[in-house]
């Protein structure tokens, strides 16, 4: 299938490897090693002695399991045994090309070089097996580490055969595995997490819990409203306190603003209490009196709704026409309206950093250790080489970490004081402080044709761009509303329209971007018309796709609906869709493409008196081919727990030009008495593996939503859920 592999939002930066991680493959790095020393082969692995491997991951972990699915890959392709497999954290350089966790894109581009970065190695040794025994090298296979002689069946270790393979250039002609000779990847019986052991027993070192000699702490009190200054701010109070060091007061706009560049963030303005602990920082910084410059142009949740309302009526940007609008026939219409959304990682925001001899040294839970150079860089004047990341394990995510604001005002402090500082922000912070997914108004309209057939689709978005708040050199619309958004390619006649509402409230990436909201409307509605025509949800989606294998959609993008039909007929088969259900009970359905994947989903649910339990989620998952299915479920488990929070309880409300939530009692998520049961089912593919840590999330609330409406007649149009009369149980 033809498409194009990135996805707006995370088009900003770099994503192509070029063929970076090539780099060091072709390179004998020891030519002079022996069998007491260690062969570096690649940048990657390295390998001992002892038969041992270490192998390094190249991505930032953030609990997407990315740390144990690239070394995999290398293991696999080596042939290794994977209980000899030693993992750990590569540093950031460029030999290892791009080093970001973002788009569901780990794997998926990194699946061919990692197989590259194995199977070489797994060719020097058959080389140096050949040139060991002086024989032919057909006569040399490998086995879980060792080069096989199938004349004699002898064997020596790759660690044994060190000294020879050290004087072989490293190939460029070699051959993968085939799926039925992998043993590591694919396979449901090995231990798939390099770090379990520490996480089960609290060993394992997260950025807060970092501890550097003479460390000091720091808590900042930031603008009580978007963009405001410090104009004065009394300190002695604070200073009062044992263990506070010193106040210092941040100012963006004497370090580049707003904006660093695009996508890239400052940190917010606010003063800043050092202190020798965390609870001196804290307690200081409660004691400070700051006068904020004057807060012009107040915005609410009120104020930027009210602007929806009035916007989705004027003429915004035609993002894509097919054909002539329809006015003969069936006309179905609705508006939805979606929240801001906060990320709320279950560790908050935090970093450390050492700044001395012109020259510091970050410990971050980064996404994108690249923009903290950039940043950083450019904050301070530094050159890359003077610039030192440490990737710390992160708890949690989800896009929030992709920017390096947190990182910033870090380094600044430390340069202040002259001394490592580590900034601890508490959860109230990481609400009121964060980026979000951008709010919305989508109005739909749907013209059906005498043959139940929709003949017309329009869909107009009222709504605020990350793109317009991030300084993206696109227009705002990019980040919002895409070409090839579905059911785009289907319908004959279709327009896609975007009408910029500006806003000063802080946006970014959120867990599978606009099509979090996006696919809430359109499956919504779907829904909805197939309802209107009584028609089966599912085959009325399956006769819009039609019985082609691809359809053309947008450029360079065919979406592949052979696949799609597939996990939808899985879901059915999975999900006994069609059976009789009982009473108070209602089924939900949702599917589609995204960060690609394939994704079919059912909600049933329970609504008494006003009081909704949702009792399972089944979903089908087509994402090729499924490196570490234990790691796998684990994503689609937590793309469905989110997702569900989202639907049900989660919305950022401003007021005053400030984020009125602040913790877990108004920002609710989901417990686990209310979570339901979950059965996953992925398709059995040998397609190149894909994206999967967003896919799944973005059918969660318009399955829930169609199943309420199954349930008990009403239709969300607007979320979360309990926003409309709902309790859950």
């Amino acid at each position: 299938m033809k498409e194009q592999i990135s996805r707006r939002g995370f088009l900003k930066v770099s994503l192509t490897l070029g063929g970076a991680l090539v780099i060091g493959l072709p390179e004998n790095l020891n030519a002079e090693t022996d069998n007491e020393s260690p062969l570096f082969p690649n940048a990657f692995v390295s390998i001992f002695p002892d038969n041992s491997v270490e192998i390094k991951s190249k991505n930032p972990e953030i609990g997407q399991g990315i740390k144990a699915s690239l070394p995999m890959i290398i293991a696999e392709e080596m042939d290794v045994d994977w209980k000899n497999v030693n993992v750990v954290q590569a540093e950031v350089a460029k030999k290892y090309g791009d080093q970001f966790a973002g788009g569901s894109l780990g794997v998926r581009l990194n699946w061919e070089e990692m197989r590259k970065a194995g199977a070489s190695i797994r060719e020097l040794f058959r080389l140096a097996g050949a040139e060991y025994w002086k024989i032919p090298l057909i006569n040399c296979t490998t086995s879980n580490g060792f080069v096989v002689n199938k004349q004699n069946s002898e064997t020596r270790s790759y660690g044994q055969l060190i000294a020879v393979a050290s004087n072989i250039q490293v190939p460029l002609d070699f051959t993968f595995k085939k799926p039925q000779e992998y043993k590591i990847i694919g396979r449901e019986n090995i231990i798939t997490r390099p770090d379990i052991n520490n996480i089960v027993s609290g060993k394992l070192l997260y950025s807060s819990d970092i501890r550097l000699n003479g460390m000091l702490y720091a808590s900042i009190e930031r603008a009580p409203y978007f963009e405001a200054q410090v104009e004065s701010v009394e300190e002695r109070d604070a200073l009062k306190i044992n263990g506070v060091k010193s106040v210092i007061v941040l100012n963006n706009e004497r370090y580049g603003g707003r904006l660093l560049g695009p996508n890239s963030p400052n940190f917010v303005s606010g003063v800043a209490v050092i202190a020798s602990n965390t609870y001196a920082a804290f307690q200081g910084r409660k004691a400070l009196k700051i006068v904020w410059t004057k807060n012009a142009g107040q915005e609410s949740t009120e104020s930027i709704e009210r602007e929806f309302r009035n916007k989705i009526e004027s003429q915004g940007v035609l993002v894509r026409k097919d054909g002539q609008p329809v006015s003969v026939g069936r006309t179905i219409e609705a508006t939805y309206s979606l929240p801001l959304l906060a990320h709320v990682p279950m560790e908050p925001m935090n970093c450390t950093a050492h700044f001395r001899d012109e020259a510091c040294e970050i410990w971050a839970p980064t996404q994108n250790p690249e923009y903290i150079i950039q940043g950083v860089g450019k904050l301070l004047g530094l050159t890359e080489d003077k610039i030192k990341i440490n990737m710390v394990r992160a708890g949690g995510a989800f896009g929030r970490r992709y920017y390096a604001d947190f990182c910033i005002d870090t380094v600044l402090l430390s340069k202040i004081a002259a001394a490592p500082i580590k900034v601890v922000w508490t959860r109230e912070d990481d609400i009121h402080y964060d980026y979000f997914r951008p709010a919305g108004l989508h109005q739909m309209k749907a013209v059906i044709d005498p043959g139940t057939k929709i003949v017309y689709w329009r869909h107009k978005i009222a709504g605020t761009s990350r793109s317009a708040y991030l300084g993206w050199q696109d227009p705002p619309h990019d980040s919002e509303m895409d070409s090839y958004t579905f059911p785009a390619g289907f319908i004959p006649n279709l327009e896609f329209e975007f009408v910029h509402t500006p806003s000063r409230v802080p946006l970014g990436q959120w867990r599978s971007v606009s099509d979090s909201s996006n696919l809430f409307v359109i499956q919504s509605f779907l829904d909805e018309i197939s309802h209107t025509l009584k028609k089966d949800p599912i085959n009325f989606f399956l006769s819009l796709l039609g019985d082609k294998k691809e359809v053309h959609v947008f450029g360079k993008f065919f979406l592949n609906t052979e696949r799609l039909r597939n996990v939808i007929e899985l879901l059915k088969k999975r999900g006994n869709w069609g059976s009789k259900k009982k009473i108070h009970q209602g089924y939900g359905f949702a599917a589609g493409y995204s960060q690609g994947s394939f994704v079919a989903l059912m909600a049933t649910v329970q609504v008494v008196a006003n009081q909704i339990k949702i009792l399972k989620i089944v979903t089908a998952v087509d994402c090729g081919f499924v490196i570490n299915p234990s790691g796998a479920r684990a994503q689609v488990e937590g793309s469905i727990i989110e997702g569900l929070s989202a639907a049900l309880f989660n919305k950022i409300d401003i007021e005053s030009s400030f984020v009125k939530q602040s913790n877990f009692n108004d920002y609710k998520w989901i417990r686990q008495n209310s979570v339901p049961h979950i059965d996953i089912h992925f398709i059995d593919s040998a397609e190149s593996p894909r994206g999967l840590g967003e896919p799944v999330l973005p059918m969660v609330a318009p399955a829930i939503c169609n199943a309420i409406h199954n349930a008990c007649g009403k239709r969300m149009y607007n979320l979360p859920v309990c926003d409309n009369g709902f309790t859950i149980e």
